[in-house]
């Protein structure tokens, strides 16, 4: 069973380490957050009109 990539909780501490996993500044980049841009470029989405 593999690790997961978020942490559950409210503490301080839970929430710095998903955002820096989600930035890409911890870890290897595979978890890190997708923007809707990069969405749109790999045109897997639309941008509204």
């Amino acid at each position: 069973m593999t690790r997961k990539p978020w942490r559950a909780g409210k503490d301080l501490s839970t929430v710095v380490e998903n955002m820096e996993i989600g930035t890409g500044q911890r870890g290897d980049g595979r978890h890190a957050f997708v923007t809707r841009e990069e969405l749109v470029g790999l045109k897997l989405a639309r941008r509204r009109t």
